[in-house]
């Protein structure tokens, strides 16, 4: 029996076709074998994304992505459940299901959303160029004077051999600066924090560099939630962790080994109204930034 009150009515959503089974990250698979737990809707729009409480230490990030719901570090929903899962205050995870008022969905397969980049300075620096050049090529999206300043502030500290706290004081000035609910400034930190992270972890000689920088980010990222919305706020820790969502990875990946960079930079610059630009410029400012400091 479960511990909350769940609608009688509950019926399983189909596994297959469009109805693909959910994901889970290793971390939220101790929390889906539990008992039942109720979401809490933290922030975000309906049908846009939001943020859900599961326990003390845990967040599942909702985002919203074609066909359904993509949570970029634990479970995609089918689209028909979105709207339920944001509006209903009657949202249960548990027992390997994500239940609402109108349906339950299985969550059993494990996931992990993490970028990896084995990279050597001459591979980030032709990776960088070739991400500068599409998002040249791409029109900026509408922002103040003011944003683009602290974003090229911000490119400088972490190219230049500057001390951490110059580095922290250009990220801390990005901190909420823009608009959206994931702030312009904000999506370059992510970029740039992703990327570092996807290094930092590897064997490259870059690694120990990237560590460096990445730390001072996560500094500026951990005194953030005040400063920004919860869900930027959310996103930035994630990135800082390595974990992006597909089209960013998508589009690293690309620039690393000479893929679609035409087509990824296009797909990851049309999500949201200025998250995808500013990413992506993120990424690209920072294998710039180690490649050159590495020359």
């Amino acid at each position: 029996m479960h511990p909350f009150p769940i609608d009688t009515n509950i019926h399983r959503l189909s596994s297959s076709g469009t109805e693909k089974h959910g994901r889970a990250s290793s971390w939220l698979q101790a929390i889906l074998d539990d008992a039942p737990r109720p979401l809490r809707r933290l922030g975000g729009r309906a049908g846009s994304h939001g943020i859900f409480s599961v326990a003390s230490s845990h967040r599942v990030i909702a985002l919203e992505a074609p066909g359904g719901l993509e949570l970029p570090i634990s479970v995609i929903v089918p689209e028909r459940v979105i709207s339920d899962a944001l509006d209903s205050r009657r949202v249960f995870i548990g027992n390997r299901q994500l239940v609402t008022r109108h349906g339950a969905l299985q969550v059993n397969v494990r996931r992990d959303d993490r970028l990896r980049l084995n990279v050597s300075a001459v591979r980030a620096k032709i990776a960088a160029e070739s991400m500068l050049t599409e998002l040249a090529a791409t029109n900026p999206p509408q922002e103040s004077q003011q944003v683009h300043d602290a974003v090229a502030a911000f490119s400088t500290s972490l190219a230049d051999n500057y001390s951490s706290a110059d580095l922290e004081t250009a990220a801390g000035d990005l901190i909420g600066l823009g608009f959206g609910s994931t702030p312009s400034g904000d999506d370059v930190i992510a970029g740039s924090a992703a990327a570092l992270a996807s290094i930092a972890r590897s064997t490259s000689v870059l690694a120990a560099e990237c560590g460096r920088k990445l730390e001072t980010l996560s500094r500026v990222i951990r005194r953030s939630r005040c400063r920004t919305t919860a869900l930027s706020a959310e996103l930035m820790s994630c990135a800082v962790r390595g974990y992006t969502m597909r089209r960013f990875r998508r589009y690293a990946n690309a620039a690393i080994f000479d893929g679609d960079i035409r087509g990824t930079t296009s797909r990851l610059c049309g999500t949201g109204h200025t998250s995808g630009y500013f990413l992506a410029h993120g990424a690209a400012v920072a294998l710039s930034a180690v490649a050159k400091q590495a020359d």
